[in-house]
């Protein structure tokens, strides 16, 4: 889920998301995360992640998956909200500028990994 994130986020940023965020001055640690375990899945299956942006607000930010094994069944349902801080405070900031726009333009889409 973590590598689907990133890799959501770096298709969003048309960057590697870990240097774009760090270059916007932000870091973006995880505030909460839930996860829904809806079939059993085994060890080395392979999976089908669906990523979308959930919520953008003023300092954060949250990303819905939905994982489906290659019967098409849903596997698990996950919601992860991450902060803007600034890595001198570790305070929280406003989302900046061009990370609101990214995420603004993938509303309502998809991103399969």
């Amino acid at each position: 889920m973590v590598e689907a994130g990133l890799e959501f986020l770096s298709y969003a940023l048309e960057a590697p998301a870990a240097r774009r965020l760090f270059a916007m001055g932000i870091l973006p640690p995880a505030r909460a995360l839930s996860i829904e375990f809806l079939h059993p899945m085994v060890w080395d299956q392979r999976i089908n992640i669906e990523v979308s942006v959930k919520e953008i607000r003023v300092h954060s930010f949250s990303l819905l998956f939905a994982a489906h094994n290659t019967d098409s069944e849903a596997t698990f349902r996950a919601t992860i909200t991450q902060v803007c801080v600034s890595p001198e405070t570790k305070r929280p900031v406003m989302l900046p500028d061009a990370l609101r726009a990214a995420l603004e333009r993938q509303g309502g889409q998809h991103f399969h990994r």
